[in-house]
């Protein structure tokens, strides 16, 4: 876990993170979840990563000026979970039993997600219906 502490930390290979102080990439990674909870509309979620972060920012950095557009975000997802429509997905769990099917999927279970036309779910190609 990282600490909000000014230790400098190296660049990192495999995640191909720059050589950076331990608390600026802290920042950095708070800020891509932010922005990921974003592009899933799980504004919710950005939230709560957000109050952490204001937390640092008014309590322990007292830099007003990134607290100020943090919540000038954050009032933005607020007014997006009131206003903005969602469609939440449905998974199903999908087992292939019998021989009918192949040996490839001899006793999995496989979650798809739903789409809008129950039809189109490519488990049903075959007719066969559960």
């Amino acid at each position: 876990m990282l600490d909000w502490s000014l230790k400098p930390l190296p660049a990192e290979d495999v995640s191909k993170l720059p050589a950076a102080l331990e608390r600026d990439r802290k920042v950095g990674l708070y800020k891509t979840a932010i922005t990921l909870f974003e592009k899933g509309k799980f504004w919710e979620e950005a939230i709560n990563v957000m109050d952490s972060l204001g937390s640092q920012y008014k309590n322990f950095d007292f830099d007003y000026i990134q607290l100020a557009e943090l919540l000038k975000l954050q009032a933005q997802f607020y007014q997006n979970i009131s206003t903005v429509e969602r469609i939440y997905h449905e998974y199903f769990r999908v087992g292939f039993y019998g021989k009918g099917f192949g040996e490839y999927a001899v006793s999995i279970l496989i979650p798809y997600m739903a789409m809008r036309n129950y039809a189109d779910m490519p488990f049903l190609e075959q007719g066969v219906y559960l």
